[in-house]
């Protein structure tokens, strides 16, 4: 559904991309158990699915990668090597994985802040902002091992 609205212009989605089976407000109600177990499955299955290897996975958060990491684990492949691992959000942990997870990273409270001032924003002039407004806020890569890269 979301993939599907940034990417729809694609032709070649089904191949390359493999969304989750439910959506992100589902995960909340399953509870912090149920949501592993789900994301564990869904990366298993992808990883079945795969042509040949090595392949690229950009997951939508940091969590989901660890899980993938999991999964690729099991499968007895190699992150880093068989798969290329990144993910967003760059939590704490992602640095002190057996493989260190690549990562993109945003200022959250920048992030909060610029959200805040749209909403005032609207707040006080509604009707202004009503249409789409694009804000780019800086972000920061980090390659780490889980790419296939210690270090640039």
């Amino acid at each position: 559904s979301c993939m599907n609205e940034y990417f729809s212009h694609t032709d070649f989605r089904e191949k390359y991309f493999y969304e989750l089976p439910f959506d992100e407000a589902e995960s909340f109600c399953m509870g912090q158990s149920g949501w592993e177990k789900l994301i564990f499955q869904t990366s298993a299955c992808l990883l079945e699915r795969a042509d040949s290897f090595p392949v690229s996975i950009f997951c939508f958060n940091s969590d989901t990668a660890r899980i993938f990491c999991q999964a690729a684990e099991q499968a007895n492949l190699k992150v880093g090597t068989d798969v290329y691992v990144i993910c967003f959000g760059d939590k704490p942990f992602c640095a002190r994985m057996p493989v260190p997870l690549s990562s993109v990273r945003m200022d959250d409270t920048l992030l909060g802040y610029e959200s805040a001032k749209l909403l005032h924003e609207e707040l006080i002039s509604p009707g202004l902002t009503i249409q789409e407004t694009h804000r780019v806020l800086p972000v920061d890569l980090l390659l780490r091992k889980s790419s296939g890269v210690e270090k640039i």
